[in-house]
């Protein structure tokens, strides 16, 4: 009887312990992106919002505190409600914003064009593993590698493309990639 009842008290004890350490949603970014950066002009913001609902996440990663806030506050403080830029290959949420973002860092603030700042966008290609889909040749040209160089643990991986049609030559499109930011909180 002594090891039932204590069976029962370390059950209690593990699952409120496990309630304690859960995540709110506030603690994730959501990170879509096409890892060939094709500019596809059949897919408006819209689209993009809804399919990054619809797909299963490629990748889930821990990322640093002090670098999750920075993305999440320029998120919060950058979303555009029913942006239509049509390039928008880079697409940032959370729990509160959306923010729909070209190849080049371009999105629409108030029906301008705005950039977002070098810094901002090296965390969110560092951390979403999206360099890891550009050969160090290519890289050399991307200013946030310039400046702020290679992430440690780049590893090159050729995009995954799929065919629209049965001839392999005619029109092929990559596969988005999903990958969700967790916020470390140790």
């Amino acid at each position: 009887m002594k090891y039932v009842v204590i069976i029962v008290l370390l059950s209690f004890v593990s699952c409120r312990a496990k309630n304690n350490n859960t995540l709110d949603e506030s603690d994730s970014i959501v990170v879509c992106f096409d890892p060939l950066m094709a500019e596809d002009a059949n897919r408006n913001t819209h689209d993009i919002s809804i399919m990054s609902k619809n797909m299963v996440t490629t990748d889930t990663l821990f990322i640093d505190k002090c670098d999750f806030n920075t993305i999440a506050e320029f998120v919060n403080n950058h979303a555009v409600v029913n942006n239509l830029y049509v390039h928008s290959n880079l697409y940032i949420s959370n729990a509160h914003s959306e923010l729909f973002i070209s190849n080049f860092g371009l999105y629409n603030k108030d029906g301008k064009t705005a950039k977002v700042p070098l810094n901002i966008l090296y965390l969110i290609k560092k951390y979403s593993g999206m360099y890891n889909y550009y050969s160090r040749e290519q890289l050399y040209a991307d200013s946030g590698i310039i400046k702020y160089g290679l992430p440690k643990d780049y590893n090159y991986k050729k995009p995954a493309t799929i065919y629209i049609s049965c001839n392999p030559l005619v029109l092929k499109r990559s596969k988005w990639i999903k990958v969700l930011l967790i916020k470390n909180i140790k």
